[in-house]
């Protein structure tokens, strides 16, 4: 019945995914490979969803997203899951080809059919065709922002944003250490109105470089996967040595097993003899005197066999009890070298994934976050704390030849002017984003002048800053969706 089902649907995807895309769609299958960092822009106000790379624009498609009662969620998410092929767990095992997940609570992007206004329950429909596309283009943690209107990413410059450091294994760190607790982390002091952040370096996890060692001429990338794969190694040696320690054990177990065994015959055998003196002592006469002594002498033969037999099994039990502890010992061994080896692999896979910062004005407080796990937290200064900011997506693209500068886009989701669908130049496009809210003290370079991060928390943000790391500013707090396996989810509306 699923295959049914799922044939029917499949035929109605293309259906109507070829009925309802435009012009735009065939332009887009010239889509060639994007370069650098890539951002997925969703406007659900247009029923349109747009792809830039550091250079604009390399894919738009109409969408249709959620129906009355069921809107799309507007803000800031990143692509935490794909799968080409993907049923729902939520609503009848519908196909949702070419799923790519940016909500645990069932928000996904995939193929749908496209009636030219809202209709889904809550995902980002697309036509097939661009919704494999979009699955070659993007990968796990590409940026996705959700706004009520079209906006465009810009060039930004502005001393606030970060600067890479160079790369050097004295100064490179990766996050080893478990993020410390909010309770444990002291909260923004106030002076004249102001928030004052206060982070000492107590409350920046220990940090250490998983490249301190590596090899002149190795890249970093192959580096990786030459931790990976012994922490594969590794964790097959401490299967079989787990396999080996557990057949020790139950080897020495059988064999004390027949170790009791015996000595429960020799007690037995023990209290029969008792019982044959007591009979002997008891006056029997000739004949049933000898018949007795005959019987004593047998079980006094046997129980001297059993003490013989006892000690052979207890020998071998001593040797099997000791084997099984030495392979214990190397079993143990075995398993904390796969925890360190898998540790160094997992720390030196995230290293290679872009940071990202966001920083909440409802929290008054920094979080960093590097492959979709939490590094720490701490609390920021904003000037004018009591005033909106706004929510604003800065990208890191490329790093500047012979600088330490980033370049960076910027795009404001929150207070920014409609971006007309087709500006008449791309110059225009880019100058229409982000950076001409309707109200200019909602730019986005008017809310990093009114952020003054703490001089360590920005050296170790600068520490970890490559291309694809990202900076968000809001209003917002942290949303609940934000959790194991996320990027930050921002939630505006």
């Amino acid at each position: 019945m699923r295959a049914i089902v799922a044939i029917a649907a499949a035929f109605s995807l293309v259906f109507l995914g070829a009925a309802s895309a435009s012009s735009k769609v065939k332009a887009s299958e010239q889509v060639t490979s994007p370069q650098g960092p890539l951002l997925v822009v969703v406007a659900i106000g247009a029923q349109r969803l747009a792809v830039y790379d550091k250079n604009g624009r390399v894919l738009e498609s109409p969408i249709s997203s959620g129906r009355s009662g069921y809107e799309t969620p507007q803000g800031v998410f990143a692509i935490i899951e794909r799968n080409r092929e993907h049923f729902s767990n939520l609503y009848d095992d519908a196909p949702m080809p070419n799923m790519q997940r940016i909500t645990w609570s069932g928000v996904a992007m995939h193929a749908g059919g496209l009636p030219g206004y809202p209709a889904s329950h809550g995902c980002i429909r697309l036509p097939m065709s661009v919704s494999e596309k979009l699955f070659e283009l993007t990968k796990l943690g590409t940026r996705v922002v959700v706004t009520d209107h079209d906006v465009v990413p810009a060039a930004i410059e502005h001393p606030k944003l970060f600067s890479s450091r160079p790369d050097e294994a004295a100064t490179r760190v990766a996050a080893i250490a478990a993020p410390k607790s909010d309770a444990r982390l002291p909260r923004p002091m106030r002076l004249g109105g102001a928030e004052l952040a206060v982070a000492g370096d107590r409350d920046l996890p220990t940090y250490v470089d998983p490249f301190a060692d590596l090899p002149a001429g190795t890249s970093k990338a192959s580096f990786v996967a030459g931790l990976t794969a012994g922490a594969q190694q590794a964790d097959a040696k401490a299967r079989a040595a787990r396999a080996k320690a557990a057949s020790a054990t139950k080897d020495a177990s059988r064999q004390m097993g027949h170790v009791l065994a015996a000595e429960r015959s020799r007690s037995n055998l023990s209290v029969r003899v008792a019982s044959l003196d007591a009979r002997l002592a008891s006056g029997l006469g000739p004949a049933a005197t000898a018949r007795v002594v005959k019987e004593k002498a047998v079980a006094m033969a046997r129980l001297a066999g059993l003490s013989t037999e006892i000690d052979r099994l207890r020998g071998v039990e001593e040797v099997k009890r000791s084997e099984a502890q030495a392979l214990a010992a190397e079993a143990a061994a075995a398993e904390q070298a796969k925890a360190t080896l898998g540790g160094r692999a997992r720390e030196a896979n995230r290293a290679l994934k872009p940071v990202s910062v966001f920083v909440s004005r409802k929290a008054g407080r920094v979080y960093v976050r590097q492959g979709f796990q939490p590094l720490f937290d701490v609390p920021v200064t904003i000037a004018d704390a009591t005033e909106v900011i706004g929510t604003h997506v800065y990208t890191a693209l490329e790093g500047k030849p012979g600088s330490d500068a980033m370049e960076w886009s910027a795009v404001t989701t929150v207070g920014a002017t409609p971006v007309p669908p087709e500006p008449a130049t791309k110059r225009q496009r880019r100058i229409q984003a982000s950076l001409t809210p309707s109200r200019p003290e909602l730019t986005a370079m008017a809310a990093l002048d009114r952020i003054e991060f703490p001089t360590n928390v920005r050296g170790r943000i600068e520490q970890l800053l490559m291309p694809g790391s990202s900076l968000i500013i809001s209003d917002e707090g942290v949303s609940a969706e934000t959790g194991k396996g996320t990027d930050f989810v921002v939630l505006t509306k």
